[in-house]
């Protein structure tokens, strides 16, 4: 039989690997490994049946099998880390996923077998029911729940070994665990991926990667070369958390969409906030799609409990709790665990009262029972050596006891490497094991199926090779890590450091989470708060703000226990320098935490004349104060911003700071000078460099530059270039990759028709913001363009729903905890309040934009709001005399405000009452001159209004 795949044969008959038609030598048992593998290329081969079949019956180390794949491997071309052709089963075994070519193929082997399970046979058919409304296109989450030992896992796998049918679905399974450091964003489905991207589909992978989420392919940089990294890697910079999940959730979808995915994250409890973020975007979506999420969690850990309730309240996943078994269910437990019915008459009640039912009690009380020879095998079938009644006496009250018993049985050198191992988590490499002969002795208790099982071959970064194992349970390695004495514990934590970094080499920032808790266990605080430091990065990176945050508290925690660390000021303000911003996204605009951090920066920098990061922590601060309303705070900390000397010169840093500069100057009323902020930044833009700040916040620069400009020209009554600068600014962050800045930059051209009275492209632009806003879940500009869509309707002929979004859209702006724009937004409640009669909502809603300007506080939009209240005394019952002289005061400030567009509506208004006081000669006199600065060519809603009351007047 010849096997052809790309540029390689193998040749049964011949014995022959070749390459190119070229013999390509390789060692017998390699050979043997790779042929058998080509013949059951069907299904899964488990490592005992390989051992079993190329070895014989003679014992062979974990070592030597991982060594032959290994060899193999490379001999087609293939890695441990792409495994694009020979994948690597976690905890079953190994697979030959190659294309054949059209050559001759032996006959499929018949298909693994499913995992023994017991009495959850309509837990199964619930399962399958849910694939098969996932096949037909109905996304289905299903969380399978119940306490430890209760068969979650086994549930799990034997539904998924059902499911490869003639058309199996794909299959990424991703596992959290405890014992990793303190939340590393997204484990469990890079490792999912990564899975994926190594298996049959591996190909269709990674195009679904490259097209939908290339942020996510930095994360996996061994799936490109490395020129297509770097490319990635730049383009990724900057990348925002909803960015990530967005485009994950699009290749997933992808993917889905040519082969049903069933996406498995197992002990959900043990989750990191960023995964379980994945899951509820993919089941809140209601675009069809031909995927399965399946999670497992125990009831009443971790806060995947929240989301399972709020998905269910929405009617968005199923629970599928696992009971404990029944008498009846135990007693078929013990026959298939003994081969046989023969079984005491006493034993399955006895079993069942000391385990309530659980499966995992249930085996390792049987295993501890066979290890002691209580139970024994006759030739008739098995009896029990002591009394039940005894017996019963003996049993320990707890799974937790019951493994303890089991562990006194171990010797000293096995029970001293298992306490080692879980020291390192609860899947481990040998290599990384402080303790000798760990290959050995674990492959040995793993062949008896005693604790630990077999995962496979393991390649560090540093290239060298070891074997993975895995505890059978986590209850396991609990009771074996509680054994160890605090300063022995500590030790070896230390000395698992030193292995992990060795091993993992340049990649070791990339774990940089898991080596910080070891680090932390190990009581060496000085190392923790750099590996610390890193993983805070390396979750930001990733979009995973709220790890971020608990990555740096922790290491400012640890900074306080270091003793003697050289440049400790200097190591604070980098942590406190990530920090405020990372609160600002993560608690909102109000967080007093972000502030504090933020002020501790400055300080910082200041002593140690750090000027980029002074820069940065002042950019960041005044953002802050900026979206709290305190524009001239924020204007005070941009000026000293662009005041710092620079040496060497950084433009990127004037240009994020003039943005930011006439962000704030445009809130103040001062239109003028923030047209010339703007367009000094834009002067300095360079589209290929990088802007930290704005990127923090999925913005960029010369869009927010032209933003501004745009909604100042257009309060100056500058029409036509506000228009084409907002235009500018769609047209910068058109792109997949700027997504939050465009649902920006289609708010502020909402607002600019708002500003020139243009009812329907207010709702064009609202809508455009709002689809995006909603869909990618950015708080802030769904809010903003909630009020404008409603200010649209209500002006529309469509009160009542656009009061109802209006409210809507300025409570959602109060929990942001952002105060910007919140006097405009209250004056446009108001504006649509007396529209439709409702007078003291009116009221309430001016009396809060008013303060505002209270203190002499000047804000752009005032001149409404005195406008607003002129409006309010008319149609609500005062005099004409109060309300000319609300009038009176919008002129007054719009003309110092010199804007235009403002001055208009005040003296339209004015000119209305006026006219109704039969006093035309004052209204024409009042109007006219804003009517005759604007040039013939311009139109607006508002030009068109003043110059018809023009018009009636001079009749």
């Amino acid at each position: 039989m010849i096997y052809a795949f790309g540029e390689y044969e193998v040749d049964t008959l011949g014995l022959e690997l070749r390459r190119g038609g070229e013999r390509h030598h390789v060692e017998p048992q390699v050979f043997d490994v790779l042929v058998y593998l080509l013949e059951h290329r069907e299904r899964v081969v488990s490592r005992e049946e390989l051992l079993t079949q190329v070895w014989g019956h003679s014992y062979v180390s974990q070592a030597t099998l991982s060594s032959r794949l290994m060899a193999a491997r490379k001999a087609i071309g293939d890695s441990g880390r792409a495994q694009l052709l020979i994948r690597t089963v976690r905890g079953r075994g190994y697979q030959f996923v190659g294309e054949l070519g059209e050559g001759d193929r032996a006959p499929p082997a018949e298909p693994t077998a499913a995992p023994s399970l017991v009495a959850r046979s309509e837990e199964l058919s619930r399962l399958q029911a849910e694939l098969d409304a996932a096949v037909s296109g109905r996304r289905r989450t299903v969380f399978v729940t119940g306490e430890a030992g209760v068969g979650k896992t086994t549930l799990v796998e034997s539904f998924l070994a059902q499911a490869g049918g003639r058309a199996p679905p794909l299959v990424a399974r991703g596992f959290c665990l405890e014992h990793r450091g303190t939340g590393e964003p997204y484990m469990p489905v890079l490792d999912a991926v990564s899975g994926l991207c190594a298996g049959r589909a591996g190909a269709a992978a990674l195009e679904a990667l490259r097209a939908r989420a290339p942020t996510w392919l930095v994360e996996l940089p061994w799936l490109l070369p490395p020129a297509e990294l770097d490319e990635v890697r730049q383009a990724a910079l900057g990348a925002t958390p909803e960015r990530m999940l967005r485009e994950l959730a699009g290749a997933l979808e992808a993917l889905a969409a040519k082969t049903p995915l069933i996406l498995v994250l197992e002990d959900l409890h043990w989750s990191d906030d960023s995964t379980l973020d994945l899951v509820s975007r993919l089941a809140r979506r209601d675009e069809p799609a031909r995927l399965l999420i399946v999670g497992t969690y125990r009831p009443g850990e971790g806060s995947v409990e929240l989301l399972q309730r709020e998905l269910r309240t929405r009617r968005r996943c199923v629970e599928l709790g696992l009971a404990l078994l029944s008498d009846e269910s135990v007693r078929q437990q013990l026959e298939t665990r003994l081969g046989g019915p023969a079984l005491p008459a006493a034993l399955v009640g006895l079993v069942h009262r000391r385990t309530d039912g659980n499966p995992l009690f249930v085996e390792c009380l049987v295993d501890s029972w066979l290890d002691r020879g209580a139970l024994h095998e006759t030739g008739d079938g098995w009896e029990l050596r002591d009394e039940p009644a005894r017996l019963a006496e003996s049993i320990p009250d707890t799974l937790r006891d019951l493994i303890e018993q089991d562990l006194s049985h171990l010797g000293a050198d096995d029970l001293g490497v298992l306490e080692a191992a879980s020291v390192v988590g609860s899947s481990f490499v040998a290599a990384a094991v402080p303790a000798l002969d760990v290959e050995e002795r674990c492959s040995r208790l793993a062949r008896d199926g005693r604790l630990v099982r077999l995962l496979g071959e393991a390649e560090w970064a540093s290239g060298e090779l070891s074997t993975q194992f895995a505890f059978l349970h986590d209850l396991h390695r609990e009771a074996l890590y509680d054994r160890i004495p605090a300063g022995r514990r500590a030790g070896l934590h230390r000395e698992v450091v030193d292995r992990l970094e060795r091993g993992y080499g340049a990649e070791a920032p990339e774990r940089a989470a898991e080596i910080a808790f070891h680090c932390i266990e190990g009581r060496d605080a000085a190392a923790a708060v750099e590996h610390l430091r890193e993983a805070a990065e390396q979750a930001r990176r990733r979009g995973g703000l709220r790890e971020a945050v608990r990555h740096l508290n922790d290491a400012l925690e640890q900074l306080k226990a270091a003793a003697d660390l050289a440049e400790r000021e200097r190591i604070e303000l980098s942590l406190q320098t990530a920090l405020g911003p990372a609160l600002m996204v993560t608690e909102g605009w109000a967080s007093p935490a972000a502030e504090t951090a933020l002020e501790r920066a400055v300080e910082l920098s200041e002593q140690l004349a750090d000027g980029p990061l002074l820069s940065a922590s002042l950019y960041s601060l005044a953002t802050l104060m900026e979206y709290r309303g305190d524009y001239p705070g924020s204007e005070g900390l941009t000026a000293r911003c662009l005041a710092l000397d620079r040496t060497p010169p950084d433009p990127s840093a004037d240009v994020v700071a003039h943005e930011l500069m006439a962000c704030s100057l445009f809130h103040q009323g001062h239109f003028d000078r923030s047209v010339e902020q703007a367009r000094r930044g834009l002067a300095l833009y360079e589209p290929r460099s990088v802007y930290e700040g704005p990127a923090a916040f999925g913005e960029d620069p010369a869009a927010s530059c032209n933003d501004w400009a745009g909604l100042a020209l257009g309060c100056l009554g500058f029409l036509d270039e506000a228009e084409q600068r907002i235009h500018a600014a769609i047209e910068i962050v058109d792109a997949p990759e700027h997504i939050y800045g465009l649902a920006s930059a289609r708010a502020h051209a909402a607002r600019l028709y708002q500003l020139r009275g243009e009812v329907e492209g207010v709702e064009r632009e609202a809508r455009a913001a709002l689809a995006l806003a909603t869909e990618q879940g950015f708080a802030y500009q769904a809010a903003v363009a909630t009020m404008l869509l409603g200010w649209a309707l209500s002006a529309g002929d469509r009160e009542g729903e656009g009061l109802a979004l209006m409210r809507e859209g300025l409570e959602s702006h109060r929990q942001t905890g952002a105060e910007m724009d919140r006097p405009y937004f209250l004056a446009l409640l108001a504006e649509a309040s007396i529209a439709c009669g409702d007078f003291e909502a009116a009221r309430s809603a001016l009396g809060g934009a008013l303060g505002s300007t209270e203190g002499g506080r000047s804000f752009f939009y005032e001149a409404e709001i005195h406008r607003l209240r002129g409006e309010l005394a008319l149609q609500g019952g005062d005099d004409a005399k109060a309300a000319e002289a609300h009038f009176r005061a919008a002129l007054g400030t719009a003309r110092r405000q010199e804007a235009r567009s403002l001055e208009l509506r005040a003296a339209l208004s004015l000119a209305r009452a006026l006219r109704a006081a039969g006093r035309d000669a004052e209204a024409i006199e009042a109007l006219s001159p804003v009517v005759d600065w604007f040039p013939a060519a311009h139109d607006s809603a508002d030009l068109r209004n003043a110059r018809g009351l023009l018009h009636e007047v001079s009749r």
